[in-house]
């Protein structure tokens, strides 16, 4: 009977501690999880999104805490295409059409940038002189580079 008691006393805190670590895991994910802002969604973005038939949920999965490009699986692949297709980032001659580049640029920074800003075109005229050489085997992957570049200039801006 002493021996049914303890079974079940060390039953009971074997799920206490199986519990505590589920919950301790889920604190860690929402910690760890970021949303993409509904304000930084483009229509083009919008338009790619409703191409593939992707909820802006996926933006989630796709993008890191402080917006770097990762996780890329075939729906990934498949909406980066998309986007470099439709955002208008390359010229024709295939070189970086830098005037829309540093309107976005702008746009990002007023939204994720935690510190005043005097002039938000010229810090984005130099994030885009860190960032505009992005090597890559063709457009998606420069694209993802230049993307995770001024992802981590902007994350040492906030530091």
């Amino acid at each position: 009977m002493q021996s049914d008691v303890l079974k079940i006393v060390a039953e009971e805190s074997k799920m206490k501690v199986h519990i505590l670590s589920l919950v301790f895991v889920w604190c860690i994910l929402q910690v760890l999880s970021v949303r993409y802002p509904e304000e930084l969604i483009e229509d083009y973005i919008r338009e790619c999104l409703e191409e593939l038939k992707l909820e802006n949920e996926v933006l989630d999965v796709y993008f890191d805490d402080i917006f770097r490009v990762v996780n890329l699986d075939d729906r990934g692949d498949k909406l980066v295409g998309c986007l470099v297709k439709r955002c208008n980032y390359y010229r024709s001659d295939g070189k970086y059409n830098k005037e829309v580049m540093i309107k976005d640029i702008v746009k990002w920074m007023k939204f994720l940038v935690k510190r005043e800003v005097e002039n938000y075109e010229a810090l984005a005229e130099k994030l885009h002189g860190n960032c505009g050489n992005m090597n890559g085997k063709d457009r998606v992957e420069k694209l993802i580079n230049w993307n995770n570049c001024l992802a981590e200039e902007i994350e040492l801006l906030n530091k």
